[in-house]
């Protein structure tokens, strides 16, 4: 058994020698303590494993400890303790308490005298640490969601142990909770995936497959658990026909996965059977938003982003490869003081508040990890953009000198490919966007970075789609460069925004699009919107590659589709397979006028006037 112990101090190192003192009478069996100080600049404690600039608050603290010992530690068991908590001759009181913890398995708290709480590591996992936001009644919250979720809190100080309460003041227990009924899911496997799909869209049918999927092939202890509900999805037969192409078209029809469809009729007193019955539960695009996203949140503590996360119990534990700590591993950073005395938090805060990120930017010295409260994780989305830099970035510049040129980039997002075309030595940056967040997080993520003097660049609001939002750049215009990547396909009016941008630009129009070899169908998007389209273009054409090198030549352009320099990897498959043809970047160049034509043709008139 694995125990951390995690106390938080502010500018009194006193505190914290005195109570890793005396913590050995109260608690005689092994543990590890996670410490952390803040507000001193001086070294402190000695026995501080962490450190941060300023006091935001205990459970702030807290949960900082709580996070690295987690990541490093694993624990089965924490114990947590006020900076005042009194030790004074309460010899294994704790011990006695985690004896208590684990004699009942759903006693999912013990709460002591003098501020010290005794956690299962499990019931954490379910229902999260405390909410670093919250002030004094921080731990009373965390108990209120232990509760909620079928756990008990209970008393282990001295008094409750040697003294019985009436019986007309006893709170119901774990012990007097009838055990929940099972949930019949007719598989053996020990390893449980569970998801539920938006069936009418193939795409997020063949990523779950290819994401999820694939690593379950030839296991004999995992099965893919699919829900169809009966209410809101389709037939049995349109869900078995949808699965069957996508697993031909992914996996082929020769692979062996076990999928069990789960079309039972479910209520929400059903969902906490159904989070026993399964492992985990894999995040989709759908399953942000109705009442999949409503499922989901019941089941959050075993969603998974990543396949990685599938691994059976215990091939992840410490020295396990890819888990931290193990040799293959990357290690887990380490800063010093002189490091952290460097960190604007109010930088930190403003990140934080703008999450989630689409792209992996760096702010200064701190690293923003893309995908953060989204379905997207952040290797997808990382891997994702050093891919498509190739394309925007690299082959571009090859082809482009882009020093002293003005840059319009159209739904810009944060900024991150203008800010790239700033490195290449453009002087001004225009960026069109039509989510506020986005244009928030690229005046945070330019203002902190100074790819440009202020005034130099600038980032407006606005849908693309929209004539109105056209007016404001019309404004500013024309540019030398104007870049449309990753939006065309989210659109239903392609070749309109295609002229407003020749508009707009004096030389050079770089668009970066899905494409289909097939009909301009209009399709609505799937899934969530957030990293997709804006609610008003949800209605969207995905533009055929031909019309759309037409449509590029027709308003004055030659056009070069680059090459790709990379084969079909996470982030950058399927849809957006630009090997395959299915996504592509176009360089495309306003065609000059020839001015030695035009002399040709008047020189013989001049000749003959002064004959």
């Amino acid at each position: 058994m694995k125990i951390a112990v995690l106390v938080a101090t502010h500018r009194r190192p006193d505190r914290l020698d005195a109570l890793a003192e005396k913590l050995p009478i109260a608690l005689t069996l092994d543990f590890e303590l996670w410490a952390i100080e803040s507000g001193s600049r001086a070294p402190g404690s000695r026995h501080a494993k962490l450190w941060c600039a300023d006091d935001r608050g205990e459970a702030f603290m807290l949960s900082i400890a709580y996070a690295s010992a987690k990541a490093v530690a694993r624990p089965d068991v924490w114990v947590v303790l006020s900076s005042t908590s009194d030790l004074d001759g309460r010899f294994r009181e704790v011990d006695v308490a985690i004896e208590k913890l684990l004699g009942e398995p759903r006693h999912g708290a013990v709460q002591l005298s003098g501020d010290v709480r005794v956690y299962r590591a499990a019931a954490l996992d379910e229902t999260g640490f405390v909410d670093p936001t919250r002030g004094t009644d921080a731990f009373v919250e965390l108990g209120q969601r232990l509760v909620t979720r079928g756990f008990a809190v209970a008393d282990g100080s001295p008094a409750a142990a040697d003294a019985k309460a009436p019986a007309s003041a006893e709170r119901p227990d774990a012990t007097t909770h009838a055990p929940r009924a099972p949930f019949g899911i007719a598989t053996r496997a020990a390893r449980r995936v569970f998801a539920w799909p938006d069936w009418k869209d193939q795409n997020e049918l063949a990523t779950l497959l290819e994401n999820f999927g694939k690593p379950l092939v030839g296991a004999d202890d995992a099965c893919l658990c699919l829900r169809r509900d009966p209410r809101l999805d389709p037939s049995a037969r349109q869900v078995l026909a949808a699965l069957e192409a996508a697993h031909a078209r992914v996996l082929g029809e020769a692979t062996k996965l076990e999928v069990v469809i789960v079309d039972d009729e479910l209520t929400e007193h059903d969902w906490p059977m159904l989070a026993d019955a399964v492992t985990h539960v894999v995040a989709l695009p759908s399953s942000r938003a109705g009442e999949r996203a409503t499922l989901y949140a019941a089941l959050g503590r075993k969603v998974v982003h990543r396949a990685e996360q599938l691994a059976p119990q215990g091939s992840a534990a410490p020295n396990a490869p890819g888990s931290p700590g193990s040799p293959g591993a990357p290690a887990l950073p380490q800063y010093p003081k002189e490091v952290l005395d460097q960190v604007d938090w109010r930088v930190v805060d403003e990140i934080k508040a703008l999450h989630p990120w689409f792209f992996p930017v760096v702010l200064g010295n701190l690293k923003v990890a893309a995908g953060v409260g989204s379905h997207l994780a952040t290797d997808f989305l990382e891997n994702r953009a050093k891919c498509r830099k190739m394309m925007l970035v690299d082959e571009v510049v090859r082809r482009y000198d882009l020093h002293g040129k003005s840059v319009l980039e159209l739904a810009s997002n944060c900024g991150y490919w203008g800010a790239r075309y700033a490195e290449h030595g453009a002087t001004r940056v225009v960026g069109l966007e039509g989510r506020e967040q986005c244009v928030k997080q690229a005046e945070l993520y330019w203002r902190v970075n100074r790819f440009l003097p202020r005034g130099s660049y600038e980032f407006l609001l606005g849908n693309i789609s929209d004539p109105a939002a056209w007016a404001e750049v019309r404004r500013r215009s024309p540019f030398d460069v104007v870049l449309c990547a990753g939006i065309l396909y989210h659109t239903p009016n392609y070749r309109e925004i295609l002229r407003w941008a020749a508009e707009a630009t004096r030389d050079a129009l770089i668009v970066d699009s899905r494409v289909t070899d097939g009909d301009e169908a209009p399709i609505d998007e799937p899934g969530e919107l957030y990293f997709n389209a804006i609610r008003e273009t949800r209605r969207k054409v995905v533009p055929n590659r031909a019309k759309l090198l037409q449509a590029l030549r027709e308003l004055g352009f030659s056009t070069e589709v680059l090459p790709v320099g990379f084969k079909a990897q996470l982030g950058v498959q399927d849809v957006d397979d630009y090997e395959a043809g299915n996504a592509i970047t176009v360089l495309a160049r306003r065609v000059a006028v020839s001015h030695n034509v035009s002399s040709a043709l008047t020189a013989p008139r001049l000749a003959r006037t002064g004959a």
